[in-house]
């Protein structure tokens, strides 16, 4: 993939007021070699529901349990317990649709998109990695599968003192505020705020901005390759 990263647009003054961000990628057994923590397990959707708790039995007990590795990024995607912890818990949506920009660029006229999440699972394929479809409801994918491209919904945080057009700063945004930050595809993002930490509050696209495969064929796994590229 050769196209310029997300940020791209953003101005100098947006990229330097995103925060770098320490956040757990789970990861499956056969990348257990460049694990930082956990016990070894993975999140397995044992049933493709709406609800997180229900497919997913054991996340609120065993989300610190999974292994994992410890990543700093400025862009990055929701892990399956953030997604049900910032998202679901507070009564926002799963489902999501493709940004009208990037419905040009792809051709798309589905209502939603289905979208990639961060969870792993083992799979005879390599690893097996969780999306969530365009009915909102959680599955894994793997294989040829993970080389179709889905919809990226990318997650920032933000430097408490960014100060936004209208005045505010980041710092007194409130959960569940819609905000406009930086641009893609020549368009203009809008994120909603679920979750404030210190007060650097946390972004997530309130649409997918592109279409990316998620892997691309032959790589075995996780920790040897991952094509979605937000530089």
């Amino acid at each position: 993939d050769d196209e310029p990263g997300f940020l791209s647009e953003f101005t100098p003054e947006e990229q330097n007021a995103i925060a770098v961000t320490e956040h757990r990628v789970f990861i499956a057994q056969c990348d257990a070699s460049v694990k930082d923590g956990g016990s070894g397990n993975s999140p397995w959707i044992e049933v493709p529901h709406e609800s997180l708790i229900f497919s997913t039995p054991g996340l609120l007990q065993d989300w610190d349990k999974y292994s994992y590795q410890k990543v700093k990024d400025k862009v990055y995607l929701l892990n399956i317990y953030e997604l049900y912890t910032f998202v679901q818990k507070r009564g926002y949506a799963l489902e999501k649709k493709l940004t009208d920009a990037a419905r040009k660029k792809y051709s798309y006229y589905n209502e939603n998109v289905s979208y990639w999440i961060n969870a792993t699972c083992d799979s005879s394929n390599g690893d097996g990695i969780s999306i969530v479809s365009e009915n909102g409801i959680t599955a894994y994918t793997t294989g040829n599968g993970l080389c179709a491209p889905l919809g990226v919904v990318p997650v920032i945080n933000l430097k408490p003192n960014w100060l936004f057009p209208n005045g505010k700063l980041a710092k007194d945004l409130s959960i569940g505020e819609i905000v406009i930050f930086g641009r893609h595809l020549g368009e203009p993002i809008e994120w909603r705020v679920i979750n404030i930490q210190d007060g650097y509050p946390m972004l997530l696209a309130e649409k997918a901005i592109s279409l990316k495969d998620y892997d691309a064929p032959g790589d075995p796994a996780l920790a040897h390759s991952e094509y979605i590229d937000f530089s």
